[in-house]
């Protein structure tokens, strides 16, 4: 293991240990979220600052706002990165009425779509990258009606966020998806191919060529005996593909990680699953390669991981709801 990554791994057991003194009663995967953005930003989590930065949501939000729900630890964490919190949470909020506005889906994702806007510098020319999201979204919809649900909606706007235009990103998902699922023929469902060429088509280059070291990624994992998840999880493993170092030395060291996330508060056996840590290992390496890599960014690697936790926030609520009617 590299020097970078074990440092990567005491950032990120010392932000989540202090940040799960003061709050506690958060979700634990939104806890995990927070540390590994504070990690990504090398910053340590000042308590006392994302106290300050909680009040200030609050003030600015009401009483039963969804951005006091899930999504409000992601929130108040790259709030307490931002130079200006107060500017960066009306941001996101304006952002938010816009993107929300004769939309249905669920507000954690529109949320996470809204502050991709203000992490990466372009709150001053929202309406512009907006309207690219709008297009962007229908054409996915178009292309897929029974595919593109609320989870591609964060995807989707950093996908518009980027200098590419719609029909070009248009033919780089459906190339990407087509690939993996015709071609490569990968062990994963419609939905996850779909979210892994999303993530790939945010950087150009050939999309055949990245959906090969993607899939060599996931075959790795499964030479080493370590399963990489073919569902929520998946599409995680294209934040991996700008590293330079060779395939099977980087999956060694994730599955190396994994295991020393097993001791770390909130990545324990009694916390989440052996895919869920191994993506959290996998996103903790990229964190401690990013200089070694160009086209992913943090903000990118923050995005998706923020989504992937939504998703599985949401659907153990829905379990829990599910057996909860059942007993009844």
């Amino acid at each position: 293991m590299n020097i970078d990554t074990r440092r990567k791994i005491e950032a990120l057991a010392r932000n989540r240990e202090l940040v799960s003194k003061r709050f506690a009663f958060n979700d634990n995967l939104m806890l995990n979220m927070a540390a590994l953005i504070l990690t990504g930003a090398g910053s340590d989590a000042d308590i006392d600052k994302l106290i300050e930065c909680r009040k200030i949501l609050r003030k600015n939000t009401g009483l039963f706002s969804s951005f006091r729900g899930r999504s409000e630890m992601a929130l108040i964490s790259k709030m307490a990165l931002s130079r200006y919190p107060e500017r960066y949470i009306r941001d996101v909020k304006e952002a938010y009425s816009k993107i929300s506005k004769g939309r249905f889906a669920d507000n954690s994702y529109l949320i996470a779509a809204s502050s991709a806007i203000c992490d990466q510098g372009r709150a001053d020319n929202m309406d512009k990258y907006i309207d690219k999201f709008d297009e962007l979204y229908k054409k996915m919809k178009k292309a897929h009606p029974f595919l593109t649900y609320s989870d591609d909606i964060p995807l989707a706007m950093l996908l518009a966020l980027t200098d590419r235009n719609v029909d070009e990103i248009i033919t780089d998902i459906e190339t990407g998806y087509s690939y993996l699922k015709n071609k490569c023929r990968i062990p994963a469902g419609s939905n996850p191919c779909q979210a892994m060429s999303e993530v790939l088509a945010v950087t150009g280059g050939d999309m055949k060529a990245k959906c090969d070291k993607a899939v060599r990624y996931y075959y790795s994992f499964y030479s080493h005996e370590a399963r990489y998840s073919s569902s929520y999880e998946f599409e995680s493993i294209a934040t991996l593909i700008d590293i330079k170092d060779d395939t099977d030395s980087v999956v060694e060291e994730i599955i190396e990680v994994a295991e020393e996330l097993k001791h770390i508060k909130g990545f324990g056996f009694w916390n989440i699953d052996s895919k869920m840590r191994l993506m959290f290992a996998a996103l903790l390496v990229r964190q401690a390669y990013s200089d070694d890599t160009s086209s992913i960014s943090d903000s990118v690697t923050n995005a998706v991981a923020e989504e992937i936790v939504i998703t599985m926030i949401i659907s153990e609520e829905a379990s829990s709801a599910a057996a909860a009617s059942a007993a009844y």
